[in-house]
């Protein structure tokens, strides 16, 4: 069975996917989509309640940056700060697709996108793939104890990929926390690709920027054009593959400690 999206409002977006192989639809209001991450509530966690965001990756063409307008030195912006993983948890990737695209080599890419955040790191951030098992979803309501990913349908305008992360967001930044990840990108609405071909979005492209905000990153300043973490993306490109500097400056100033050290609570 082919992973689901249940109804996902998002007060703002709405996500949602297929059910037992039949497309389930939804609309989101106009003038949906914000710069920031959606705020889905608080739900009973594990150990207490938690709370839910939502980041979506829209299509845009890439904006063109005066010149005399300076982007941010730093080009990284943090969800929150001291808000990461301090343990490492295993996810489940349901890659069935009507792309074509081989699920293998998608798992395997996927895997390799989550290498190249914890190499910039220095530490290991997310675990290894499990099994996908029979019902993979985008969580709306609340944490089911599991980190998924699955192609549906993101009925939001231009939205080409959501993730939602769930955890303690607020408190003493030492207790600050994500605890779980769910993440589906809009196979409805856009043609997807492993190469970056003319008219398809790139999958690892995507992958990467999106596991950026599974890992506790946000969108930089709208001036970083040239960082995995700009907010927008558009067909045919590649770029966002590589991270750049201040995508790697980001992912270290969340789990590397200021004498250059990988956080102790960051992995094993």
């Amino acid at each position: 069975m082919r992973g689901s999206i249940p109804s996902l409002w998002l007060v703002v977006v709405v996500a949602t996917g297929l059910v037992g192989g039949g497309a389930a639809t939804a609309q989101a209001p106009a003038g949906a989509l914000t710069d920031g991450p959606v705020y889905l509530g608080t739900a009973a966690g594990e150990n207490g309640p938690v709370e839910g965001y939502a980041f979506v990756l829209t299509e845009d063409e890439l904006r063109q940056v005066d010149e005399d307008e300076a982007a941010d030195d730093d080009c990284y912006e943090l969800f929150a700060a001291g808000v990461r993983w301090r343990t490492v948890e295993p996810y489940r990737f349901d890659a069935t697709n009507d792309e074509g695209l081989d699920a293998t080599v998608l798992a395997s890419n996927f895997a390799g996108a989550i290498a190249r955040w914890e190499r910039a790191a220095g530490t290991d951030i997310l675990g290894g793939p499990l099994a996908p098992g029979d019902d993979v979803t985008v969580d709306r309501d609340g944490p089911d104890g599991r980190n998924e990913v699955v192609f549906g349908s993101v009925a939001a305008q231009d939205a080409v990929a959501v993730t939602v992360i769930w955890g303690e967001f607020s408190g003493p930044e030492e207790r600050r926390e994500i605890t779980e990840w769910d993440m589906a990108f809009d196979a409805d609405d856009y043609d997807w690709s492993l190469t970056g071909a003319e008219g398809t979005l790139d999958f690892d492209s995507v992958a990467t920027h999106e596991l950026g905000h599974a890992m506790g990153l946000a969108h930089p300043d709208p001036d970083c054009t040239e960082e995995t973490m700009y907010q927008f993306t558009e067909p045919g490109t590649t770029s966002a593959r590589s991270l750049e500097d201040g995508d790697r400056t980001g992912i270290r100033a969340l789990y590397v400690t200021d004498d250059g050290e990988e956080d102790d609570d960051a992995g094993p």
